[in-house]
């Protein structure tokens, strides 16, 4: 059920009032619940038995962890909580791309015995709420946070549909004692969450949508086109990506907001930052400080074999991405370049170039690892960056892009993310809404006979 869709726009306007006009929290929680589950169930009604299935193990693993005193027993029980999500993982998502690896391997040694990949059909969502739930048990098992003892709050809290398929990664700390609150309407608060949604969803439908008429055809076939074309693809996926993304994030919090829920930031203009380790202080928060706190740090941060725990946890970050050999490259170069930046600044702790240039360079390599992000393969991926640098093909697109690029670069950097402060300040004029208003309607009147992608992230 996309958030732009008919589907959805019935789903909230029954959920929305029931949930505000029930009288107590037990039954908020309980109609959140409910919507929820429809929520999943409405792109496949079988596969919310697994998400029910994580929630029924992490809730008592967490429970029983802290009644445990040997604290083998406590790592035992947190092993099998973490077995369990990490086998799902692999299962519905890794499975094909390790059986199809392995018939490679057996091919080139001269085997001739293959395996039958399942070709399982991947759950909307399994990654993000695997994480989700992996980070409540380990910090149950840390003492960092106090086992939840009513099932059906946490399992709210692994399905609120809201950030379900697609992030942003919300920890139980976080969530888990905004849902013993009771909340009351605030109308001021709601009116800003919508402007929020419609800002989100026009950032997604206007924008991302558009600039995927240039990027789809070259990135199929990039030997085709010509030079300037691919570096203009390569920009406009960038920006595609981030359009869609940040959209979505961007509709999941105002959705969180009206319905009292405060979701972290996701996304901080990242494409205004200096260097590499900044970039991923902007771009997906959410995920990049839970690999940050649950891959890196213990692994031993910057104490202990710092660019090897580098590059191991962006590796892992590239593969949670996806599973295919260009995502294990994507993550393999932003290991690099974090490697490159830690081990410049040692060297040179005051920055050795203007603001302006530093921002400039990290844009580009930061588009450069977007190429294999997008590439469908590895060949692609090599043919498009071979592409950049000499001209291949002849053939260059002629759809009037150039206005999407130009003001997707000026409205995505500066002026949506700067709007989505004031909104969720509340601090915006009646003659700038009704401005904003005049806008959004018009382009979206001009967008509804269009066909729309889903959202990239949902594949992941």
């Amino acid at each position: 059920m996309l958030f732009y869709s008919l589907a959805f726009l019935i789903f909230f306007s029954i959920v929305f009032p029931l949930y505000w006009i029930s009288p107590t929290q037990k039954i908020r929680i309980g109609i959140l619940l409910i919507a929820s589950c429809i929520f999943y169930m409405w792109w496949n009604p079988y596969y919310i038995l697994l998400i029910l299935f994580s929630s029924v193990v992490d809730f008592f693993a967490g429970a029983y962890i802290v009644k445990l005193k040997k604290k083998s027993h406590r790592l035992s029980l947190l092993a099998v909580s973490l077995c369990v999500n990490l086998s799902l993982l692999f299962l519905f998502k890794y499975s094909d791309f390790f059986i199809e690896t392995i018939n490679q391997l057996a091919w080139w040694t001269g085997s001739q015995r293959r395996w039958q990949p399942p070709h399982l059909l991947l759950p909307v969502g399994i990654s993000f709420y695997t994480f989700q739930t992996m980070s409540y048990t380990i910090d149950v098992y840390q003492k960092d946070l106090k086992p939840r003892w009513n099932f059906l709050t946490f399992a709210l809290f692994v399905s609120f549909f809201p950030q379900l398929v697609a992030g942003p990664i919300v920890r139980a700390k976080t969530l888990l004692p905004q849902f013993d609150e009771k909340k009351k309407f605030d109308s001021k608060r709601s009116v800003g969450a919508i402007w929020l949604f419609i800002l989100g969803l026009t950032k997604k439908v206007a924008i991302g949508d558009s600039l995927a008429q240039l990027v789809d055809p070259v990135f199929t076939n990039p030997g085709q086109f010509n030079t300037s074309t691919l570096w203009l693809a390569m920009f406009a996926y960038g920006m595609q990506i981030y359009c869609d993304f940040s959209g979505y994030s961007d509709m999941a919090i105002a959705l969180g907001r009206l319905f009292g829920f405060e979701f972290p930031e996701n996304f901080n203009m990242p494409y205004i930052a200096r260097n590499p380790q900044d970039f991923w202080r902007r771009w997906h928060i959410s995920l990049s400080t839970w690999f940050r706190d649950y891959v890196y740090l213990p692994m031993g941060g910057n104490q202990s074999h710092h660019y090897f725990n580098l590059l191991v946890t962006m590796l892992v970050a590239g593969f949670w991405h996806g599973a295919n050999w260009t995502f294990l490259a994507w993550g393999l170069y932003h290991g690099i370049l974090l490697c490159g930046f830690h081990f410049i600044h040692l060297k040179f702790p005051k920055p050795l170039l203007p603001k302006a240039v530093s921002i400039l360079i990290t844009y580009l390599l930061v588009h450069v690892g977007w190429v294999f992000f997008r590439a469908p393969n590895m060949h692609m991926a090599w043919e498009f960056l071979l592409g950049l640098m000499h001209p291949t093909g002849s053939s260059s697109l002629r759809y009037p892009m150039a206005y999407f690029w130009i003001s997707s670069v000026f409205i995505g950097y500066f002026f949506w993310d700067k709007m989505k402060g004031r909104l969720l300040k509340r601090n915006i004029g009646a003659p700038l809404q009704g401005f904003i208003f005049a806008g959004i309607f018009l382009i979206l009147m001009g967008l509804l006979n269009r066909h729309h992608q889903p959202f990239i992230y949902f594949q992941f």
